[in-house]
């Protein structure tokens, strides 16, 4: 006589239950997951920012002061011409490319010849300004088709002082722009460490930003990692891939609320892609996150080389 064999198997409840609880063992992971995968972005923009910093120190090492957020054959503040773009120059972001071991990119650029402030503007260096550069790229930024050339860290220009004073020029075409030149890198600017009054761990360098304009309708304003400075005979000029410190961190909406001009909001506000602040460099070298919620006054004056404002530590 022959056994019958039982083949054992889920049920129907069985395997449905068993899926219920991968969902949510899937579900309980994969914030973790993304956790660990920005945590990784922001170290590697950390270093990213850390290699800006040996740079703009080795630029100092060699030519005794830090280079300018941006050259201009002009002296007006913004720079002003007949026709833009010229007497525009190089910004601090060409003018380290030795350092960051980009010599090739650097000996590209004709540095005799006026830079574009624009990105589809036709000079003799647009095809060096409008090469996509990783050295100012953070990971965490959803980079897209549009946004290859986009500088996310920009130089800091200054800040509201201690006393709250008017910044260097306002522009009177643009709403709420200003131009600040109480930091460490802004219009022909030769700041060296000894100008740091306030102290190279007290004092901002670069910070980080996604409000740069790539594209722009009506052309030609968008601008990239290489533009210069606008240079304008009327009120419109203004100046290129620097900042200063003046609004609360990752406060676009509240500002386009409130009528600032595009322009004007990045260069007034730092920003970025990582939840609850951004990077700043340091002008000792280090690269602290800074929160949103840090206080506005010590904020805006870590951005200032010289009000003799006792800061503290802007980390807090």
């Amino acid at each position: 006589m022959k056994r019958q064999r039982t083949v054992n198997g889920f049920t129907l409840v069985e395997l449905l239950v068993v899926i219920a609880i991968i969902g949510v063992l899937i579900a309980l992971l994969l914030p973790a997951v993304q956790q660990a995968r920005e945590a990784a972005r922001r170290l590697q923009c950390r270093n990213n920012k850390k290699q800006i910093g040996l740079a703009l120190h080795n630029y100092h090492d060699t030519h005794g002061v830090f280079p300018s957020g941006n050259l201009t054959l002009e002296t007006n503040y913004p720079p002003k011409s007949s026709s833009d773009p010229a007497g525009t120059m190089a910004p601090w972001t060409v003018l380290i490319l030795p350092y960051l071991e980009q010599g090739n990119l650097h000996s590209q650029f004709d540095f005799t010849t006026p830079f574009s402030s624009h990105i589809n503007q036709t000079v003799a260096n647009s095809s060096a300004q409008n090469t996509p550069n990783p050295a100012f790229q953070c990971p965490s930024f959803p980079r897209s088709e549009g946004d290859l050339l986009k500088n996310n860290y920009f130089g800091v220009m200054g800040g509201i002082n201690v006393n709250g004073d008017p910044p260097r020029h306002e522009l009177s075409g643009s709403v709420n722009y200003r131009v600040f030149d109480n930091g460490l890198l802004f219009q022909n600017s030769k700041i060296g460490f000894r100008d740091v009054v306030d102290g190279t761990t007290n004092t901002f360098i670069v910070g980080e930003t996604i409000y740069q304009i790539t594209s722009w309708s009506p052309p030609p304003t968008g601008h990239g990692w290489a533009q210069g400075a606008r240079t304008d005979s009327g009120s419109a000029g203004y100046l290129n891939n620097v900042a200063g410190t003046e609004n609360p961190i990752n406060r676009e909406s509240d500002l386009v609320d409130a009528g600032w001009h595009v322009h004007a909001i990045w260069q007034s506000t730092f920003s970025s892609d990582h939840p609850g602040g951004c990077h700043f460099l340091l002008a000792d070298g280090s690269v602290p996150f800074i929160s949103e919620n840090i206080n506005l006054s010590i904020y805006q004056q870590a951005g200032v080389r010289d009000d003799g404002s006792p800061l503290g530590s802007v980390t807090q």
